[in-house]
């Protein structure tokens, strides 16, 4: 393979009038670049016989080229910077993505998906709870449906990002076989990971977060802001930390107890940056804000459990 791309975040295209002619044909700058990399596949198919020039779809290359079609020896390496990553790409509010995917397939019989499995942007506004993973097999699926050769998830907060022993794993397991069963999946990662007994109450936390997000009609893209995140409110994350805290009184194990710990970390994030607002909003309603977690409580946990996976 041969990654033939674009600058990141910027696309810095020329603007000539013999590219702009190119542009306005295929109404997508994906058109101009692809016009390039099926030159250099084409000069370079004899030398390089067994490879793929993969060309790198992304921001305003994302959407594919209304004429041009890729030659045989040149894949599509698509980006999805567009979703709502709490729902699926089959949800009517991932429509532009599953449009993109959709059109490329039919003019490149090589797609490889680029998956941003982390949120980004401003510090304040990554590594909260980000109940995405159900949407991983039917994504997955439809990737497989459309040409779909490979997928490539980018993971580099290794140590902040939501639930990320649970996550990796679980789009390993997806990306061998997108058809197996989340629920089974789900079950045997938290049974034997976090403990037969601490297993049940990590997937109603987890269940709990997908309500709340659907109910709410969250849309989490993969550059939120800290708004995005309002769907766990105060009454989500007292239920949250209930949930955790059974899991680790229920934890048969210190080395159980850790992962339990690191992954509440996400949780533990989104309530120290937004304890006073959980706070106010219960005062607000008449609450007694003195139910909500012990805030020095959770900072030193949060501490010590970074510091133990540095």
């Amino acid at each position: 393979f041969y990654a033939i791309d674009q600058n990141d975040c910027y696309d810095g295209f020329c603007t000539c009038p013999a590219c702009e002619v190119i542009v306005r044909r295929e109404e997508s700058k994906s058109g101009l670049l692809l016009d390039f990399v099926n030159h250099v596949a084409a000069e370079l198919a004899g030398e390089a016989p067994q490879s793929i020039f993969q060309m790198m779809a992304l921001h305003s290359t994302e959407k594919p080229p209304k004429v041009l079609k890729a030659l045989p020896n040149v894949g599509i390496r698509l980006c999805d910077t567009t979703s709502n990553m709490l729902k699926p790409w089959s949800d009517a509010a991932n429509s532009k993505h599953r449009s993109n995917l959709e059109n490329w397939a039919k003019i490149s019989n090589d797609i490889v998906m680029w998956d941003y499995s982390i949120n980004y942007g401003s510090p304040i506004c990554i590594n909260y709870p980000l109940p995405s993973a159900r949407t991983y097999p039917g994504d997955l699926q439809m990737l497989a449906a459309n040409h779909g050769g490979g997928v490539f998830f980018e993971h580099e907060q290794v140590i902040g990002a939501d639930m990320r022993d649970l996550k990796i794993w679980m789009e390993c397991k997806l990306a061998e076989n997108p058809s197996l069963d989340y629920e089974v999946l789900l079950k045997d990662f938290t049974d034997h990971y976090y403990g037969l007994k601490a297993g049940e109450a990590i997937r109603e936390y987890l269940g709990l977060l997908e309500k709340a997000g659907r109910d709410a009609n969250a849309d989490v893209g993969w550059f939120p802001s800290l708004s995005s995140f309002s769907f766990i409110d105060a009454a989500v994350m007292l239920q949250s930390a209930k949930l955790f805290d059974r899991a680790v009184e229920l934890a048969e194990s210190p080395e159980y107890r850790q992962r339990i710990e690191y992954a509440r970390l996400s949780l533990d994030r989104l309530y120290l940056i937004r304890a006073g607002a959980y706070r106010k909003a219960m005062q607000q309603r008449g609450q007694d804000a003195e139910l909500l977690p012990d805030y020095q409580q959770v900072k030193d946990r949060y501490l010590r459990t970074w510091e133990s996976r540095m």
